[in-house]
């Protein structure tokens, strides 16, 4: 029916990736799609799905502030910038960021106007050769700069975590994906370092409004 020809909105699961999330769609709708944005694997939240019929709107639809809410992990850098990626360093000493320098460190990155997108990205692993090549160990490019804008950028708050429940965490989010994301190698990365890591983890809370195409892991980074 007609009515199955429009722009939907659907809520994509951690585990699932935005074609995962079109191909649900098409198979109960019978509709071709391309999403709007973009969603990690391990990140959740709504979609924007629009049929090829309606592609006109995706100029107007493409100016409209984005809310996110991310955590941050303290003490372990990822070549991803997130928890789906190989650890490339840790840190077991590291102290609690009082909330008067993230006051501090919030108002100089508001002010940023480019940002440098991550290199593990969609951008550079839109297709099956890019990806095949990426898991063989070829070497991606770095993507150019863009332009984007903070609207606001708020510390919610902290909390401690214990390393058995962050890997419990860590396991329960990868066990969805279907798609090879190194996920194996990454969590025997995680194991074979956990007798080093500290007891437990801080992990912060922010919430932020941007511009379309604004990247979290980059500001993670």
């Amino acid at each position: 029916m007609f009515y199955y020809n429009i722009p939907v909105l659907v809520f994509k699961k951690v585990g699932l990736t935005p074609k995962e999330c079109i191909n649900e769609q098409k198979k109960s709708r019978g509709v071709n799609y391309f999403h709007l944005g973009n969603l990690d694997p391990m990140a959740e939240g709504l979609l924007v799905l629009i049929p090829f019929a309606f592609r006109f709107l995706e100029g107007f639809l493409k100016n409209f502030k984005k809310e996110y809410y991310f955590s941050v992990l303290q003490g372990i850098s990822t070549d991803s910038h997130d928890l789906l990626g190989l650890i490339i360093n840790y840190d077991v000493n590291c102290s609690r960021i009082t909330d008067k320098n993230f006051k501090e460190i919030i108002e100089k990155i508001k002010k940023q106007r480019l940002q440098s997108p991550p290199k593990i990205s969609y951008k550079n692993l839109n297709t099956q050769n890019k990806r095949i090549n990426f898991l063989n160990g070829i070497n991606l490019p770095n993507l150019p700069n863009k332009k984007v804008c903070i609207y606001s950028f708020d510390y919610i708050g902290h909390k401690v975590v214990h390393k058995n429940r962050l890997m419990s965490y860590i396991r329960a989010n990868f066990r969805p994906l279907k798609n090879d994301f190194r996920q194996k190698e990454i969590f025997e990365k995680y194991k074979s370092l956990y007798t080093k890591f500290p007891e437990n983890f801080i992990i912060y809370d922010f919430r932020v409004k941007v511009s379309s195409g604004f990247y979290i892991r980059s500001l993670v980074r």
